[in-house]
């Protein structure tokens, strides 16, 4: 693939990424608001893409954009949020063979973050995870998502606050589809 390569679609004011180019590279030069596009096609993943700030990445479609994990390390995570107001959606994370343990970690402290449209299938543990999220900057929402066949559950939450979820959609995940954690 390309390294270090990042498109500016100045018509759309988004970065695009095709497949082959790094997704990593284009979040690390987005800056807070920026859409990043997914064009169709399957992009594979070699390690965690970690969203570091308000970004939005949109796919072309769950059927027409795959993130492939498939060449990932065991004990890793397809995307990484790390920060307040991500949006996601409109894309297939599949964890494939080895993959991550989740496909899509919210990680602890972050809030108004996104799903939207998207399918998490085939990883270690979760398909998403919810973690010690807040909605300090806003509720974390999940939407018209598909969870299935992951190692754990579909969707997993544990203690995070505030996380609306709506019309998910889960299947063969070992676990159960849906599961919240209590410590």
């Amino acid at each position: 693939g390309f390294s270090g390569l990042s498109v500016w679609d100045t018509d759309n004011e988004s970065y695009e990424v095709a497949a082959g180019m790094s997704i990593q590279d284009a979040v690390d030069a987005a800056m807070t608001d920026d859409r990043i596009n997914l064009r169709a096609g399957t992009h594979e993943l070699d390690a965690t893409v970690n969203v570091d700030k308000a970004v939005t990445i949109w796919g072309s479609g769950e059927a027409q954009t795959i993130l492939d994990c498939d060449g990932m390390s065991t004990g890793s995570y397809g995307i990484a949020v790390q920060a307040n107001g991500v949006s996601l959606g409109s894309f297939t994370l599949d964890g494939g063979a080895a993959g991550p343990v989740f496909g899509i970690h919210v990680q602890p402290g972050t809030s108004s973050t996104d799903l939207f449209g998207l399918t998490a299938k085939n990883c270690q543990q979760n398909g998403i995870a919810f973690t010690g999220t807040n909605d300090a900057e806003g509720r974390n929402m999940g939407e018209a998502v598909t969870v299935m066949n992951n190692g754990l559950v579909g969707l997993g939450f544990g203690a995070s606050q505030n996380v609306t979820v709506s019309d998910v959609t889960g299947s063969g995940n070992t676990g159960g589809d849906i599961a919240s954690y209590v410590h």
